[in-house]
């Protein structure tokens, strides 16, 4: 049935060929498809009258449609009807998968615990499952976020069982509530050859930071984690007090390398004649662009001059206990040299421009501290061997930095030579017993990437490798105790059955020692053997994972194995219990300035170890 206007004036001659249809008007033959569009673009350029009349029909006719569908009752979606019966049970296992994944997401993602009291939130939430009720936020207080830390610290302590060795790092930091934390991180490599990082506490510290009072502290978390015959070593920063609190508990100590450099690099630049006034000059430019937004318009108005290419960059301030942020302040101006001083006449502010003289020094303190930041930045990685590289590392700045060995500073030289004579003294006064170090020296010649070829002194690499043999060795030993296999054992057994009662008694004693000294030379022979062999192999190219080569040669080198989860497993900096501490500062924000001390804990324990 043709139900529309248009229709009044044409007609269909042939029954069999709807395309075609025929003007009743004009006698116009027009093609047609599945609608009347073109019936009514017809009617509207030759016959305007009759167009008119059609189309105030049409208006009425899709009015009255609306007014029947508008009357219809609509067909519920499925999410409606599932939306009119009752919630989820907070027993059933969907009501569960649900919170948790809740949970997960506000430890992981740093959300404010009040979110499931946001309008916005909890309208999207009822738009994905109607059925789903919030937990309230006293609720994931009190129960779901002790419960799921429960489970993860569980997990993590059963991982921890089954590694012998672990590294620490720690730091000490305050929340902007002027609180007092303890963060203790722990790594290790595990069973498949993996490294492994976990933070294992954030502590309110009530007490003084005393030596005594953070011992104590140290000492308790590893007992609460079962871990304190497994440290094999913990990683801290200068600070006196943290560094004597580890020398009161016995555990080996290595300071942070990244701190290291950085007290290297401030205060050679602090020696070097000039070198001061030039920073803060630099830091007064910066601090005048942050402060002034005419400013800062003019200095991106002048890249984008100069440079449609490229996204225009803003400055980049110094901070006062990072000497890289020295680094990346004088690089960027370097970079904006041009732009930079003439925003600053444009600025009225001539008086902050740098002379030509000034621009080349800081040239050349950005070229000598350039193999300074890339070894900062290369330790300061979680996800990669790093305390192997130390002393590599610290040979290749000395070599670079040239000169004698022992440089002498004068007026006479460039501000660049002084810079240089002045970080080599520094490397010298804090790394002069690099290579005596047995654990820096030890993780060295187990990194195959490294060996011997990393030691400045063949003497230091022969002497480490003694130790790692004797070592070796003793895990033999105490291997072989275990077993119950000892040739003392074996051999009593035979002479027995070849002595009498009496020769066994008189001669017993004796035997024992032989038997003894006889597996003290085998397993002397055999960890001498391995450690040899080892050496001897071809070193693998510096890109190479050290961790896929030991998993590769486990079963050829058991014992130095055990010895490379030992010294591996251990970080180069304390960096990763500052990335939780910087993560703590997300999270103790205005909006969560009254968060208890427990929950900060398990906050950051599930948002690291998840």
């Amino acid at each position: 049935m043709k139900r529309s206007a248009a229709w009044r004036y044409f007609d269909q001659d042939d029954e069999s060929d709807i395309s075609k249809v025929s003007c009743t008007i004009c006698g116009e033959v027009l093609s047609r498809a599945n609608n009347t569009s073109n019936l009514f673009k017809h009617l509207k350029y030759n016959h305007n009258s009759e167009y008119k009349t059609v189309d105030a029909e049409k208006k009425e006719q899709e009015k009255s449609q609306a007014n029947k569908r508008k009357a219809t009752p609509k067909q519920m979606t499925m999410q409606s009807a599932l939306g009119r019966g009752t919630t989820y049970p907070i027993s059933s296992k969907r009501w569960g998968d649900i919170t948790e994944s809740l949970v997960g997401m506000i430890a992981k993602d740093m959300q404010p615990l009040s979110v499931v009291e946001n309008e916005g939130f909890i309208k999207f939430v009822k738009e994905l499952d109607l059925r789903y009720q919030l937990p309230s936020r006293s609720t994931i207080t009190r129960s779901l976020l002790p419960k799921k830390y429960e489970k993860l610290k569980d997990a993590v302590k059963r991982e921890l069982t089954q590694v012998k060795h672990v590294a620490l790092t720690t730091d000490l930091w305050t929340s902007n509530q002027t609180l007092s934390y303890l963060t203790l991180t722990c790594h290790f490599i595990n069973h498949e050859m993996q490294l492994c990082s976990k933070v294992l506490e954030t502590l309110y510290v009530q007490k003084d930071h005393t030596a005594p009072n953070l011992a104590e502290e140290l000492k308790n978390i590893a007992k609460e984690w079962e871990i304190t015959q497994k440290i094999c070593c913990i990683i801290t920063d200068n600070a006196a007090n943290i560094v004597a609190a580890v020398n009161l508990l016995g555990w080996r100590h290595l300071p942070c390398f990244a701190h290291t450099l950085n007290l290297i690099v401030q205060d050679s630049l602090n020696a070097v004649t000039g070198l001061p006034r030039l920073q803060k000059k630099c830091k007064d430019i910066v601090t005048y662009f942050h402060r002034s937004t005419k400013a800062t318009e003019k200095l991106l108005s002048m890249q984008s001059q100069a440079n449609t290419t490229t996204k225009p960059m803003k400055l980049k301030q110094d901070v006062e206990t990072r000497w890289n942020s020295t680094f990346y302040m004088m690089e960027r101006l370097l970079k904006l040299r041009e732009a930079v001083t003439t925003a600053l006449c444009l600025s009225g502010r001539n008086d902050l421009c740098l002379t030509n003289s000034e621009f080349d020094s800081m040239q050349q303190i950005v070229s000598v501290l350039g193999g300074f930041e890339k070894a900062t930045r290369e330790m300061s990685s979680e996800s990669f061997i790093s305390v192997s590289k130390i002393i590599p590392l610290v040979h290749l700045l000395q070599g670079a930095l040239g000169g004698s060995s022992t440089p002498v500073v004068n007026e006479s030289q460039s501000l660049e030579s002084k810079l240089k004579a002045e970080l080599k003294r520094q490397l010298k006064r804090r790394f002069s017993q690099l290579e005596s170090n047995h654990t820096l020296s030890a993780s060295t010649i187990l990194d195959p990437r490294f060996k011997k070829i990393a030691f400045c002194s063949a003497d230091n690499a022969e002497r480490t490798i003694d130790r790692i043999s004797a070592e070796a060795c003793n895990i033999i030993t105490n291997d072989t105790n275990e077993s119950g296999t000892s040739m003392s054992a074996s051999t009593t057994t035979q002479n027995n059955t070849e002595q009498s009662a009496y020769e066994s008694d008189l001669w017993g004693s004796f035997d024992k020692k032989v038997a003894e000294a006889s597996t003290h030379r085998s397993s002397s022979v055999e960890s001498t053997v391995e450690i040899r062999r080892y050496v001897q192999e071809k070193n693998i190219p510096r890109q190479e994972d050290p961790l896929a080569w030991w998993k590769k040669h486990a079963s050829t080198y058991p014992h130095l194995t055990e010895l490379f989860k030992k010294y591996l497993c251990i970080p180069a900096t304390s960096v990763p219990s500052e990335r939780a501490f910087s993560k703590a500062g997300e999270l103790v924000s205005k909006k969560r300035s009254n968060l208890k001390p427990s929950n900060i804990h398990m906050l950051l324990f599930l948002n690291n170890n998840m």
